[in-house]
């Protein structure tokens, strides 16, 4: 029944790092593991500082010695102030790693839409998944659980219906407008096709982006029936963009560069404050800071304005 009460991801999570705490108490003569003493743990602590040097494998270790101490029914030595001072100061040593994306820019869309095969299939979802990033401002998460009853269109635009947003305080969901621009990289015309070519059912639970399975010769058909998982549309993405890493090898791209440009293109070309945290559903605009890269006229402009 305790094994009930989690998911089982998070289960193995638990039960690996508390194997690894086990197998180091083992090496060094602990016998005493459950339940184990404070000072036992900040030993371990301090050989995971010194030999993974990582936030996460402390984070792990605290979590699995917690978890079981917890489902043992015995008090947790990780409630000591002593393991979390301890904790807390092998983090804050451990260094800082920066894995910032570079935010995908519209001639980066347009060279990909040039060169992409608009009557394959699978070329069509890539650009999709793409295209909506950027003019919606989703994360991978939020577009792949899209369904194409949360879609409405009319002769301007679309509107979808985000059912579960960060900024949302009634939990109703957000509206996203998303216009037609009638430019060959238009999202709107692009999801039309894609919706034709897939034989997707309008007003229907079927998942938008959905898995291609191949028909006959060169041939595809979608099963929408469940979403895309994130690392096969991170694939998707990673391969589709390699004609533009190759000519950028230095550019840093990833699932967040298409929101990340997207949100980053708007701000600078002054698109008000109000709209792009409507439109990218923030929770707060510190986040929103985040994700966005100032041009160098915009930054300029701070000083041109001093009037000196």
């Amino acid at each position: 029944m305790v094994k009930a009460s989690y998911a089982d991801s998070t289960w193995k999570k638990y039960s690996s790092a508390w194997k690894k705490f086990e197998t180091w108490c083992l090496e060094h003569e602990i016998e005493s593991t459950k339940p184990c003493e404070p000072f036992t743990v900040t030993l371990y602590f301090a050989y995971l500082h010194e030999t993974r040097f990582t936030k996460g494998s402390l984070t792990s270790a605290l979590d699995g010695i917690r978890w079981a101490h917890e489902i043992a029914g015995l008090r947790s030595p990780t409630e000591s102030n002593f393991v979390k001072k301890v904790c807390e100061g092998a983090k804050r040593l451990c260094p800082t790693k920066s894995n910032k994306k570079d935010p995908l820019e519209p001639e980066f869309i347009e060279d990909l839409f040039s060169t992409s095969n608009l009557e394959n299939l699978s070329d069509i979802r890539f650009l999709l998944i793409l295209t909506l990033s950027f003019a919606g401002f989703f994360r991978i998460s939020k577009l792949l659980n899209l369904r194409m009853g949360d879609i409405s269109f009319s002769e301007d635009s679309i509107k979808l219906h985000v059912r579960k947003a960060k900024n949302d305080q009634v939990e109703k969901g957000r509206f996203i407008y998303i216009a037609r621009t009638g430019k060959f990289t238009c999202p709107v015309a692009l999801l039309e096709l894609y919706i034709k070519k897939a034989a997707l059912e309008k007003d229907s639970g079927h998942y938008v982006v959905g898995h291609l399975k191949k028909v006959g010769k060169g041939g595809w058909r979608i099963e929408a029936d469940k979403p895309l998982s994130y690392s096969r549309a991170r694939q998707i993405l990673m391969d589709g963009m390699k004609p533009i890493k190759e000519k950028f090898p230095d550019l840093n791209f990833g699932t967040h560069s298409a929101r990340i440009g997207g949100a980053t293109k708007a701000s600078n070309m002054g698109i008000h404050d109000r709209l792009l945290d409507n439109h990218g559903r923030w929770k707060d605009s510190g986040s929103k800071n985040l994700y966005i890269r100032d041009s160098k006229s915009k930054k300029l402009s701070v000083t041109k304005a001093l009037g000196i």
